[in-house]
Formats: C-alpha cells, structure tokens, sequence
C-alpha cells in the first residue's frame, strides 16, 4: 500500500505519460517500493557477499532523550537496503569542553570543598539554596550563613597573601570594576581604571584562573560512500530504488495543512559481522547526495529492455551521512562491548 507522498510521485509520473503502462520497462520503478520491500546491490548480494551493511528505516519515530520512557516500542521496518562494506569505515567518540574563567574566589571555594563527591554536591546545593534567600528571610538567612562559612573556610585555606591576592584579583577583574564604578559615576569609574592601571605600572597581570570543564558527549556522525557499477537493467532498476529509498525516508512531509512537518523517519544501521567492528544506535539521515556521472564524465551503458532502447549511467556514486540520535555513555559502551 502506497502512502499518501508515494501516490503522489506515481500519479505525477502517470501524467507524464509512465506512470501505469505495465508494459513499460519503467514500470518497475514506477511502482513504489512496496511494503518492507528488500533491495539488494548487487542483486546477488546476499549469496555471493560474506561481509555487507543494512540500512533499515523504521515506521516509528521516537525521541530518544535520556529518560528510559522514550525509547523505541514499534519495532516495524518499512524496508531495508543492503549494500556492500563501503571502502572507509571509521567512527569516532567525541566529547566537548569549554574553556572558562572561573575566577580567584570560584578556583578558591572550589578548592576549599576538596574531592569528597558528597560533600562537594551538598555544598553545591547550599549555594543554590542561598540564590533563593528572597523567597524566605529565615531559610534564606540560614543559607546564607551556610555560603558565608563555606567563602571562610576559602580565606583562610589561602592565607593572608592568598586572600589579598584573590581580593585584588577580584577587584581588577570584569566583575570587580563594574561593583567599584556602581559606586559613583565619575569617582568609581576612575578608581576601577586607577586599579588596573596600577598592577599594570607593577607589572602584574591578573589571572583569569582558566579551567577546562566538561560539556557533553558529542553525538556520533557517519559516512559512507559507495561507488555503484550496474550490469544489467535489473541493477539499474535496484540501484534507482535504493536512491529512492534513502531520499525519500530522510524527508519530512507536512501536516496540519502544511503548518509543521512531520519528523524523516529513523534507521538502523548494522553489519552483517559486527564483531571486531562497532555498533549503531538509532540514527536520521542528513545527506543523500549522488554522483551520476561517477567517473567524472557523462559514461552510459546500454540497459534496453522490452524492445525500448534506453541508457544508465555506468557509474553512480552514492554517498550518506547519518548521525545518531542518542549520546554514548560508558552504559551503553559497556553493554555493547
């Protein structure tokens, strides 16, 4: 059963004088893939090749968040293609980070918790309590008090010289200038510039105290190219629906009277031996691109079928990317190593 976007291409292709003469060469192509149809290059793929990729392309869309209430239930395939191991075959695990100046009292206070994880976190949760003190004046007051202790226990980890050094850190810093020049529009303002300028005459440059810290794991992105070489009409016809077959499940259609779009399907991507290789979580498609002119010039062959003279070309490279749709955590490292 053809969907509403397949019905559409066939009657567009119907008006063009193709679309339903079953005795056409064409007609094959013309037909829609059918349901959960198969599509094999080369067509003799599954007998004489050991080693090959699926690319299945699911019914359902499922948002796949952190939360395990999002997984996928509907497990129905609309159809798969299988083509040979492309020619390159990499992967890689990417995490970003940020750079960012913490500060003299942020790297001080840090430091003053220590690395006891429960602790750290409780003190977290203190601060964050304290940010709320309009809410309540007493809870916000203990809160308060509690943050005040913690900045304490800082000061006195660094000393008198340390505390002066972070006092004037702040003070010469972004933060610093603008609390001094609140103060007073004009005297303010000089006094900010006055401190800079003096631990500029001394030769000191204040430290931004730099830190590197963890964002997020990066999704994972793919892509293969596959250099495909028909030898009949039979394989022009299979590789014409492969094409179809990723162009039209990477696409949205609309809905709501064109108003939103309806999510591209999903896929799945697998090796016929994953063993030594790796695994795919669920992955979209962002690019399909095609190269019909493969060997760099316009090279045809000759695929006439019933009687009608026609041409293909001899070369067509194809080319995906796909990104998956959920980050790797060591949870998922560990289950599928």
């Amino acid at each position: 059963m053809a969907t509403a976007i397949e019905q559409e291409r066939l009657d567009r292709l119907e008006a063009k004088g193709g679309g339903k003469s079953a005795q056409g060469p064409l007609a094959p192509l013309e037909s829609g893939l059918g349901e959960n149809p198969k599509l094999y290059y080369p067509i003799d793929l599954p007998t004489k090749y050991d080693h090959f990729m699926s690319f299945s392309a699911y019914k359902e869309h499922a948002f796949q968040g952190s939360l395990n209430a999002t997984k996928r239930t509907n497990m129905a395939k609309l159809g798969t293609a299988y083509l040979p191991m492309p020619s390159n075959l990499a992967t890689g695990y990417q995490q970003e980070y940020k750079e960012s100046a913490v500060g003299a009292i942020g790297m001080t206070i840090g430091a003053a918790l220590g690395t006891n994880r429960a602790e750290v976190m409780n003190s977290a949760k203190q601060i964050a309590a304290a940010t709320k003190s309009a809410v309540s004046s007493d809870s916000g007051m203990k809160n308060l008090g509690a943050l005040a202790g913690l900045t304490g226990r800082a000061m006195k980890k660094l000393g008198d010289v340390g505390g002066m050094g972070a006092a004037l850190n702040v003070a010469t810093g972004e933060v610093g200038v603008g609390l001094i020049a609140s103060k007073s529009a004009v005297a303010g303002a000089a006094a900010a510039k006055g401190i800079q300028v003096a631990t500029a005459i001394a030769g000191t440059a204040r430290n931004p105290h730099m830190a590197v810290l963890y964002d997020t794991p990066k999704f994972r992105v793919f892509e293969f190219g596959f250099e495909l070489r028909p030898k009949n009409f039979t394989e022009t016809q299979m590789i014409d629906k492969i094409i179809y077959f990723f162009k039209f499940y990477s696409h949205p259609e609309y809905e709501f009277d064109n108003h939103f779009f309806k999510y591209p399907n999903q896929f799945k991507l697998n090796f016929k031996h994953p063993d030594f290789l790796f695994e795919f979580q669920d992955c979209v498609c962002t690019a399909v691109n095609v190269d019909y002119h493969g060997e760099g010039t316009p090279l045809y062959i000759d695929v006439s079928n019933g009687g009608r003279k026609m041409k293909a070309p001899a070369v067509v490279k194809l080319q995906l990317q796909f990104q998956e749709v959920k980050i790797l955590t060591k949870k998922e490292i560990k289950q599928r190593n």
